[in-house]
């Protein structure tokens, strides 16, 4: 996947410079050997133009490299990675206090999640296959249900972990990796405080706009609606690994967004349900859990970025 770049505009060969004129402020890209020029003179880190019939104004000179650092930083935080969803900081509260939710989805708490990007849809066939390709592994086996734009599945915690990390190290700026647990249910909520995308009812009729679920295969990926935030199959299709180890409960959590870290033979949290599922395991707050070796045909994964 090749992120969009925005193009950097540097002014003149060697520097920008600030100018004004009476009420007026302008600012003249140079560059010394253009022929529009009628005369240049430099006096004192002062420098007079006179272009064409235009008023001689008087240019304060900047330091470029202050100008190009100003570029960087704007660049780092304004440039969306293709095939990804910007979504802003914010606070929401996770899991659920519901009568039926089971205790891992307690107790509710308020998190803080910093500004991250996170993938349009679930990886894709196409895109694991041009991994596997560069990298000369075993292409995961697809069922027989296609490839494609086909969620890819069969894929385990730690082949979606390496995925995620071999794709941020071709993005400059950026540190890539499965989503948080906090992160997940943050985009998946996408400012809504209910059980599902579409309120707190139980209906097979409104899941089926948002979520492939109760079928015997995946579906390509954007089958059906996208959420609050531009994502697609938050909910069905596949089960998606993140990056926390499985807990009990929220009781020791963390409210920062980060990960839950445990032992290195930690449980894995899968988010989402997936295409067998039934509506009450399509919940925003509904936790799965296995090994990080596990690997199952309802089981893919999405990846999340964060400004380096």
């Amino acid at each position: 996947m090749t992120p969009d770049l925005p193009e950097t505009l540097l002014f003149g060969d060697t520097a920008s410079t600030r100018c004004s004129a009476k009420a007026q402020t302008r600012i003249l890209a140079t560059r010394h050997s253009s022929s529009r020029f009628n005369a240049t003179t430099r006096k004192s880190g002062i420098i007079l133009i006179s272009l064409c019939s235009l008023t001689v104004v008087a240019c304060t000179h900047i330091d470029p490299k202050s100008v190009r650092n100003d570029t960087t930083t704007e660049t780092k935080s304004q440039r969306i990675l293709a095939g990804f969803v910007p979504i802003a900081a914010g606070r929401f509260r996770q899991g659920s206090n519901s009568h039926h939710a089971p205790e891992d989805e307690k107790p509710v708490r308020v998190v803080s999640v910093p500004a991250f990007q996170m993938s349009k849809t679930e990886v894709t066939f196409t895109q694991y296959d041009q991994y596997v390709r560069e990298k000369g592994l075993t292409f995961p086996d697809d069922q027989g249900w296609g490839r494609s734009d086909r969620p890819v599945i069969n894929i385990s915690w730690q082949e979606a972990a390496e995925y995620a990390a071999w794709f941020g190290s071709q993005q400059p700026d950026f540190d890539c990796s499965l989503p948080t647990e906090s992160e997940w249910e943050y985009a998946a909520r996408a400012n809504s405080t209910t059980e599902w995308p579409w309120g707190n009812e139980n209906s097979e009729a409104k899941a089926s706009e948002y979520a492939v679920f109760n079928a015997n295969k995946t579906s390509p990926v954007k089958s059906k609606s996208k959420n609050g935030f531009g994502l697609y199959d938050m909910f069905g299709n596949v089960w998606e690994w993140v990056q926390d180890c499985y807990s009990e409960n929220y009781s020791k959590a963390t409210n920062d967004g980060s990960a839950i870290v445990g032992e290195a033979s930690c449980r894995r949290v899968l988010r989402g349900g997936t295409f067998y599922s039934s509506v009450f395991n399509l919940r925003a707050s509904n936790r799965n859990r296995n090994y990080e070796d596990f690997r199952f045909n309802g089981i893919g994964f999405r990846v999340s970025c964060r400004p380096s």
